[in-house]
């Protein structure tokens, strides 16, 4: 049986364990700082971990198909949820630095405003392994509540 790899993280609101790390090599050394984000902006904001679909346009991430279809129709695919979480992200230094840094061998900037689509759908594939992290963390700060 493979054991999932985990990682632990340092954020404002504490230490976070077994968290899964990333199976993208080329992210995992920003991986730490960029999940450490997640959690900061969920805890902070209440974001409804789903991602965009039909059924359920209020996602806080979204897949490429949903960023390049709000570029069409703006109006039936408001992405609300998934542009202000992306806006919250933007806000943590820490998340900049670490989006900077992986960009940096790439050449490109997901954090200009032309490459929000990119770094939306980068987000969602980011996030997807995650998602039970997320949801089991919002159920326990509800809790507490």
């Amino acid at each position: 049986m493979v054991k999932k790899r985990t990682i632990a993280v340092k954020t404002q609101y504490g230490i976070f364990t077994d968290i899964p790390n990333t199976t993208w090599r080329e992210l995992e050394s920003y991986w730490p700082d960029i999940v450490a984000c997640i959690i900061e902006v969920v805890l902070e904001n209440g974001f409804n971990i789903n991602e965009v679909r039909k059924n359920n346009p209020s996602g806080f991430v979204a897949s490429k198909y949903y960023w390049d279809a709000h570029k069409k129709h703006p109006k039936r695919y408001p992405l609300i949820e998934a542009k202000k979480f992306i806006s919250k992200l933007k806000n943590k230094k820490r998340f900049n630095e670490a989006i900077i840094k992986f960009n940096k061998r790439h050449n490109t900037n997901w954090l200009l405003e032309e490459n929000i689509p990119i770094l939306g759908s980068f987000l969602r594939s980011f996030c997807i392994p995650i998602y039970p992290y997320l949801k089991n963390l919002k159920i326990g700060i509800s809790r507490l509540s």
